[in-house]
């Protein structure tokens, strides 16, 4: 017995349709961010490119953060402002999707690639044949897989164990990290120097418990043990709030930082 079925080739992107009575506060706020995370990024960029003081690998590094927030933000936020004021975007199943430093970049670039690449075509193997509506602000993984009417249980499993090491492994280092560094702080004498210290690595840590801890939930816990309202706030802190973050935390609360900007605005 036949049974006609019929295969979706385009999605709808609805993710802020609730949100209509709040468009001038929520688009001015996003816009804010947008701005703001621009600015910040290039300004990291540019100062660790044409000023001396600040060719270490530490800034080298920092500007690569830079570089990959300042990529990654306009692919996520000129939707959100875009969907804020039209509730409907219609998108194509394509939306889906020193030399130590220079190999550490490149290992990192290169491993974020294939890992997107290997997502993206398992991706595009699925049959979606009812439902077009994505009910986010762009084609997240667990979203897309919630219309599809294949079997997604191997997909799943293959996120959840390509995740793990993309995700845990650098915040179990990056946590032992700060471990050894509290405990050398633990041993300054100076009281005011004491605080000063755990004043920045507390706002550090913020920043990184943020940053993975909504990764891991997303990414790590099997899809669809959250709903879909909790995948866009969490969505939303990782892509919009820490790349905010990221430059005003690690940078530009640095005395070199400051000391290069005054240079800067001096020229």
């Amino acid at each position: 017995m036949d049974v006609n079925v019929t295969l979706v080739t385009e999605f709808y992107l609805v993710a802020f349709g609730d949100l209509r009575d709040f468009k001038v506060p929520c688009f001015s706020i996003f816009l804010i961010v947008y701005v703001g995370e621009l600015l910040s990024n290039v300004l990291v960029i540019v100062l660790v490119a044409t000023s001396q003081n600040l060719h270490f690998p530490v800034y080298f590094f920092l500007s690569q953060l830079s570089l990959s927030e300042l990529l990654f933000t306009p692919n996520i936020l000129p939707t959100i402002l875009w969907l804020i004021l039209y509730p409907c975007l219609g998108a194509s199943p394509n939306c889906t999707c020193s030399g130590l430093q220079k190999h550490l970049v490149l290992a990192c670039w290169l491993s974020s690639f294939l890992f997107t690449f290997l997502v993206c075509v398992l991706l595009f193997n699925l049959e979606f044949c009812h439902y077009n509506v994505i009910d986010h602000f762009y084609c997240d993984i667990d979203p897309i897989m919630r219309l599809s009417c294949s079997d997604t249980s191997f997909l799943k499993l293959i996120v959840s164990l390509l995740s793990a090491p993309v995700v845990l492994f650098p915040f179990i280092f990056i946590m032992v990290t700060y471990v050894s560094i509290i405990l050398t702080i633990l041993r300054i004498s100076s009281t005011c120097r004491r605080q000063k210290a755990f004043s920045t690595c507390s706002s550090h840590l913020m920043v990184v418990c943020l940053y993975y801890g909504t990764l891991t939930t997303l990414y790590i816990v099997p899809p669809g043990e959250h709903s879909g309202s909790a995948n866009k706030g969490l969505a939303v802190l990782y892509t919009s709030v820490t790349p905010l973050f990221n430059p005003i935390v690690y940078t530009l609360r640095n005395q070199d930082i400051k000391k290069a900007i005054r240079a800067f605005i001096l020229l």
